[in-house]
């Protein structure tokens, strides 16, 4: 298990609306909020919590090939658009 931040969004309820509609068209779970929540789908399982100025992400579970660093990258790339 690993823990990161990302920065908090400006337009949160647009992110986690985009969120949710990819992880139902992947066929991934993502469960949650604009508080908290949790995700699951292809060998990962996470949880998140929104903070005041960031989301705090916890990788519980994550594939053996992709490196801890480059799910940091690419959350924090994802996410920078909003």
């Amino acid at each position: 298990m690993f823990s990161f931040e990302v920065n908090r969004p400006k337009d949160i309820s647009a992110m986690f609306n985009d969120l949710k509609n990819e992880a139902r068209k992947n066929n991934l779970s993502f469960s949650g909020d604009e508080t908290a929540g949790r995700a699951s789908g292809f060998g990962f399982e996470g949880r998140y919590t929104v903070l005041p100025n960031a989301i705090k992400i916890d990788v519980l579970k994550k594939p053996l090939i992709i490196s801890q660093k480059t799910i940091v990258e690419k959350t924090k790339e994802n996410l920078s658009k909003y």
